[in-house]
């Protein structure tokens, strides 16, 4: 009576082990949710999968199994168009891929991705050879950026990069792309102290192919290098300062220049435009690439002595302003008389005479280098033509430097927090008679951030972190622009619901 009973758990045991391999394997790679089935994959791609596993002849029947355990996979001579994303998806074991001499004129976005084994790659005499590898580089935060190969990574691609007009984090000087993704890690980037030009990321040499790679090549993106802080406009400032004189003899000619240009400077070195407005506007012309202004017809002391106008300078974004002064000066008007009784011209000495008149303002940029002009020279007209001699004088004579034809010059760099209004003289004579002329110099504030010994600047901190001090200070935008004072005077961070994983030691 016990053997039938025997005979039949024989035949249990060899039921449920074929099922076990069936639940354990599976019966189709569709099981394997981001593994696409062998066959919705290019025809020949898919044929020759089939042919690289054992006992297997229908692509249906290919399992994640399977495919995780080809090492080599030859499409040579396959007359392959084009290939898809998927086509070597779950091939996580192959070492060597062959597409030589198929009709390649690209590859598709994360054809290599997942390929972590890959050793050997053949893909040259296609339509296109080489066929490119396209490696690029993507901001991913306001001040941070990362490496990217659309296809996939062939294998570990380590790429030189640079940064203009800042610096990278940890003194980094390389990204690395891993075998197998598309993209490297991030870097943080801090634009240059006391600067507000743009900050840009570029890529260097790219890397050679190992051995055993070929028929395509690395190339850089068109769209390198990329820019990952933006720069910060500053409004153009007239080297004059908000207002300044010039003169003009009655009678003169249209079209004749008025004084020197009054010029302005633009820290981004854009191309600025000259506008005129105000009250006698219509009397002149200005050019608008110069500054300066011209008559527009001839001038009669005798009906006005003097005009007002507005200058405006534009980057295209942001202007500056100034008020000018132009005087117009008698001229003794020329009556007809017989040659023979008209006498000798007078030899009087007249003093020469400032353009400017009595006073005049200048502005300076603090910190600006010893040496540098301020602004246009301050020059003086003598009726006889006699040579001038220009000497500085006043209370604060000693701060400036002055040279022969007028021009102030700093002689130290200046700065605003320690005294922001300078007040000189300008003496200009000829060998007997002199002029003089007050000349006020105004210091410009530009943001200085100085760092204390240990203070961490914000864009390094955890990026929590640093969004909620940059929220937490008004008209601030970027972590780089965040001063020590700024972060002294927070009394509140919130960082609640931020999903912070860690913190570093220098975020407070």
């Amino acid at each position: 009576m016990m053997k039938p009973l025997i005979k039949s758990q024989k035949w249990s045991r060899l039921i449920v082990v074929p099922f076990i391999l069936m639940l354990v394997l599976g019966t189709n790679v569709t099981g394997y949710a981001d593994i696409t089935p062998v066959k919705d994959r290019t025809p020949e791609v898919r044929d020759a999968i089939v042919k690289a596993v054992p006992n297997i002849s229908d692509a249906a029947n290919v399992t994640a199994v399977h495919l995780a355990a080809i090492t080599s996979l030859n499409l040579r001579n396959a007359g392959i168009t084009a290939l898809k994303t998927e086509d070597f998806s779950g091939m996580t074991g192959l070492t060597s891929i062959n597409l030589f001499n198929n009709a390649l004129s690209s590859l598709p976005d994360g054809i290599f991705e997942g390929l972590t084994s890959l050793t050997t790659i053949r893909l040259g005499r296609n339509t296109v050879e080489p066929l490119p590898l396209t490696v690029s580089l993507e901001k991913v935060e306001t001040n941070q950026f990362k490496a990217v190969v659309p296809s996939g990574a062939t294998f570990d691609i380590v790429l030189p990069v640079t940064v203009t007009n800042g610096s990278m984090s940890g003194g980094a000087t390389t990204l690395t792309i891993s075998q197998g993704t598309v993209e490297s890690g991030t870097l943080t980037v801090t634009r240059t102290s006391g600067t507000t030009a743009v900050v840009t990321a570029d890529i260097g040499t790219l890397p050679s192919l190992p051995r055993n790679h070929y028929g395509y090549a690395l190339t850089k993106s068109d769209s390198l290098p990329i820019t990952i802080i933006s720069g910060s406009n500053i409004a153009p400032v007239f080297t004059d300062g908000t207002s300044v004189t010039r003169s003009v003899a009655e009678s003169t000619a249209a079209a004749t220049n008025i004084g020197t240009p009054i010029a302005a400077t633009d820290t981004e070195n854009g191309t600025l435009t000259y506008t005129l407005s105000g009250t006698d506007a219509s009397a002149f012309d200005i050019d608008s690439t110069t500054g300066q202004l011209k008559t527009k017809a001839a001038l009669d002391y005798e009906t006005k002595t003097s005009y007002t106008v507005t200058l405006t300078v534009s980057d295209g974004s942001l202007s500056d302003t100034i008020t000018v002064t132009i005087n117009v000066t008698d001229v003794d008007e020329v009556v007809s008389v017989d040659p023979s009784t008209t006498p000798d011209p007078p030899t009087t000495n007249s003093a020469p005479s400032f353009s400017e008149g009595d006073s005049t303002t200048r502005v300076v940029r603090e910190n600006t280098p010893a040496g540098t002009n301020i602004g246009n020279a301050v020059l003086a007209t003598d009726a006889n033509n006699d040579s001038l001699t220009y000497t500085l004088g006043g209370v604060d004579a000693d701060t400036f430097d002055l040279d022969s034809s007028g021009q102030l010059r700093t002689e130290a760099s200046l700065d605003y927090e320690t005294k922001r209004v300078y007040l000189v003289t300008i003496t200009a004579a000829d060998a007997e008679l002199s002029s003089t002329i007050t000349v006020i110099i105004s210091v410009i504030d530009v943001n200085d951030t100085v760092l204390s010994a240990g203070f961490i600047p914000v864009a390094d901190r955890t990026p929590q972190v640093r969004s909620a001090i940059v929220t937490a200070i008004p008209n601030v935008t970027h972590a780089a622009d965040v001063t020590e004072s700024q972060v002294a005077a927070i009394t509140n961070l919130n960082l609640r619901n931020k999903g912070i994983a860690s913190l570093k030691t220098g975020d407070f």
